[in-house]
């Protein structure tokens, strides 16, 4: 009596299925680019502050965050964006200038916001931080490359 092969066959597509949503996922993770890993750095720390940089008792917590984020940019400033392939020959060195320069931009204010925590001016801290985003959301339209 076969009266469960159907069950057999849906098992097995059931079974190759996962296996391609698995292999999916993982080729999605070893495609992160080391540019990729640094920003996600960036973006952790300043998600993170925007909960505690009004806080005295996080003042150090604070400084963490925006020492990590500090030194994620300033690695990040020295690779290239996945974009810049995209980008014409001709145009490419000053695509790659305009990013760095962007780049410098979004470590300023990320001193300029330690500067202000540091000194205990958290309303100061807390504007500045605001400018963070902006900066993020200008840079992120004008170097990241569109998803495929």
């Amino acid at each position: 009596m076969k009266l469960f092969p159907p069950f057999k066959t849906l098992s097995i597509i059931a079974v190759a299925s996962l296996g391609l949503t698995v292999a999916t996922f993982t080729a999605r993770a070893d495609k992160e680019t080391e540019l990729g890993g640094k920003m996600k750095i960036i973006g952790k720390s300043i998600k993170q502050l925007k909960g505690q940089i009004a806080d005295p008792a996080k003042q150090q917590s604070s400084v963490d965050l925006l020492e990590a984020a500090k030194k994620a940019a300033d690695e990040a400033k020295k690779l290239s964006p996945e974009k810049a392939k995209d980008v014409p020959e001709a145009d490419r060195a000053k695509f790659l200038t305009e990013y760095q320069a962007e780049m410098d931009k979004l470590i300023g204010q990320l001193g300029k916001v330690e500067d202000a925590v540091k000194a205990g001016k958290y309303d100061d801290a807390t504007k500045l931080y605001g400018d963070l985003n902006s900066t993020k959301r200008e840079g992120h339209k004008q170097f990241q490359a569109d998803e495929k």
